[in-house]
């Protein structure tokens, strides 16, 4: 399977989200919103005050609650400034995937920067253990977790529960990831027959 990959020569214009949950009522509750129109909003506000209205966005799903009307998802998409590709996620449905996105996928790849500042990360919605080329030095990107699985060393949540309900950069991952307190060697030690427990 062909994984899609998009190169980047600068970062500054590059951004990461996940997990916005448009539309949907408990979500927005838990994030201390009763009033959705509020809660989705804020969301857009938040966006657009980081991307500019040229910038590139990867979200790694979940962009909206699945009984969400078709003109309401328009209308949130066409508020939002930049170019958007989506990392399909569970609550996607077809009406998400229809938007027009640049791209859609169930993964994708960034690569961003040349030489020692040469950066590659596997979008996913979901976090894994193991992704692809991870044993070489590909990190990985994910959501679904709503800040609930910790980043490491080579992987992080780029949702918005994480980093206060608003898209982020590059720069924002790779200070979360040199933080980070499990390293990817112990996260593979923990895989039976992986790379280094076989």
């Amino acid at each position: 399977m062909l994984i899609p990959k998009f190169t980047f020569a600068s970062a500054a214009s590059v951004f990461f989200t996940g997990d916005t949950h448009f539309g949907h009522g408990s979500q927005a509750k838990r994030r201390g919103y009763d009033d959705l129109d509020e809660h989705d909003n804020l969301l857009i506000h938040n966006w657009n005050r980081e991307v500019p209205a040229n910038g590139v966005v990867f979200h790694v799903g979940d962009f909206a609650w699945k009984t969400v009307p078709q003109e309401r998802l328009e209308k949130i998409f066409r508020r939002l400034n930049g170019k958007k590709y989506l990392v399909l996620g569970n609550h996607d449905n077809k009406a998400v995937a229809d938007l027009p996105w640049a791209g859609v996928d169930h993964r994708m790849i960034v690569q961003v920067g040349s030489g020692e500042d040469q950066h590659e990360f596997l979008l996913d919605h979901y976090g894994g253990r193991v992704w692809y080329n991870s044993h070489n030095g590909v990190r990985q990107l994910y959501g679904h977790s709503h800040n609930e699985l910790p980043s490491t060393t080579a992987a992080c949540d780029v949702g918005v529960d994480g980093w206060m309900l608003q898209p982020i950069t590059i720069a924002d991952v790779l200070a979360v990831q040199r933080e980070a307190k499990i390293t990817m060697r112990e996260v593979q030690d923990l895989v039976p027959g992986g790379p280094r427990n076989g």
